[in-house]
């Protein structure tokens, strides 16, 4: 289904790219809220948690904007319209989303750890210790995604990392 069709005609490239971007920042602020829940729950409903995790969220909204402000739309000869997102763009993201992966990141490394002493289970113990592994695996390949990003090692391919984290 071409996007276009589906909002009621035509769109320009800067149209489809302000398009995205706010279908993008949206998804992860619902993936954000989803994560925020399970951890709310997962710490048997700290209000705390759900406070600070809002205020945390919140700065993604400006990520649409940064795209609006700082993002150059154009035709080129071989590949159709290109965007270029601006190095305020991977600068704004990477504060934007590390605090709030930061927290999640603990929360859920509390948890897996508080399972871990509890249980007397070895299904149990290595479940937290295979968890916490992974989770340690998602938080280096973000880190390493964003200063990829943020660096512009890769020159204008180093746009691909923040698409590659999301």
């Amino acid at each position: 289904v071409n996007s276009a069709a589906a909002l009621g005609g035509t769109m320009s490239g800067r149209q489809a790219t302000w398009y995205i971007s706010w279908t993008l920042t949206f998804i992860a602020i619902l993936t954000s809220i989803t994560v925020l829940h399970r951890a709310y729950l997962a710490l048997r409903c700290q209000r705390w948690v759900a406070i600070v995790g809002t205020i945390l969220i919140l700065p993604q909204l400006g990520t649409s904007v940064i795209t609006m402000l700082y993002s150059y739309t154009y035709m080129g000869d071989h590949y159709g319209c290109t965007t270029t997102y601006g190095h305020t763009l991977a600068v704004y993201w990477l504060a934007a989303i590390m605090p709030i992966n930061v927290l999640f990141s603990a929360i859920f490394c509390y948890v897996a750890y508080a399972q871990y002493r509890r249980s007397t289970l070895e299904a149990w113990r290595r479940l937290a210790r295979d968890g916490i592994q992974v989770m340690c695996l998602v938080i280096l390949c973000n880190i390493v995604c964003n200063a990829l990003t943020v660096s512009q090692r890769f020159g204008e391919f180093s746009e691909m990392f923040f698409v590659f984290d999301g």
